[in-house]
């Protein structure tokens, strides 16, 4: 789209932003090991939680990709066809 100079058609949306946040999340939780010398500062959840919660993570960011997806090719879907 940038390349035919319609660049304003699709406009970035928060739900990208959001799926960043959600993806550092989930990596964040899945690198962490309890084994690690840097102990959790603001709180101390057994090792189980915090990987259901990184998994948790990477659905709900699954569920913001599909979703942009489809937004965007809402968006660009006249443009592409011609």
């Amino acid at each position: 789209m940038s390349s035919r100079g319609k660049r304003d058609v699709i406009a970035v949306s928060d739900m990208g932003k959001y799926k960043t946040a959600a993806q550092m999340l989930g990596i964040m939780g899945l690198i962490w090991r309890p084994d690690y010398d840097i102990p959790l500062i603001f709180f101390s959840l057994p090792p189980e939680v915090i990987n259901y919660a990184a998994y948790f993570f990477y659905f709900v960011a699954t569920i913001l990709t599909v979703s942009t997806l489809i937004s965007y090719f809402k968006a660009a879907w006249p443009e592409l066809k011609g």
